[in-house]
């Protein structure tokens, strides 16, 4: 099996455990210090494995405008998406939440086209069709 193949499904298996782990812990802490938590243990562990693989030095190189956009994403999806996740999966049942901000790849198809002037295709319109049945029929 193909390298990718199983990095995706490991992905899978950590993504899926996450929300019941976000849920259990978010029982007993408010969403923002849940977000400063998580992304103190990221940080750590991810400078961790960069000094421990020799790659310390990859994150000095960047220019500029790569660590702005870097930065940008992580603003966008770590810290305020994860912030709003946070506070939904606190008031409402992970297995409403979860499938609801799963279909986030329909925004990122939206901006794709728009931003990036990637083609929307037939495969591409219906793959989104399917993702909104999909929602609608997981929660």
């Amino acid at each position: 099996m193909r390298e990718w193949i199983w990095f995706t499904l490991i992905t899978v298996v950590f993504w899926g455990m996450a929300p019941i782990l976000d849920k259990l812990g978010l029982a007993k802490a408010q969403p923002m210090a849940a977000v400063a938590i998580r992304a103190l243990v990221v940080g750590i562990g991810s400078f961790a494995v960069l000094a421990g693989t020799g790659q310390l030095g990859a994150v000095t190189h960047l220019e500029a405008r790569t660590f702005g956009l870097i930065a940008a994403a992580g603003i966008c999806a770590a810290f305020i998406g994860q912030w709003t996740y946070f506070r939904a999966l606190k008031s409402g049942p992970a297995s409403a939440v979860v499938p609801i901000v799963a279909s986030y790849p329909l925004v990122a198809a939206c901006l794709g086209v728009l931003l990036l002037h990637e083609p929307m295709t037939l495969k591409r319109g219906v793959g989104a069709v399917l993702v909104i049945l999909g929602v609608m029929l997981v929660r």
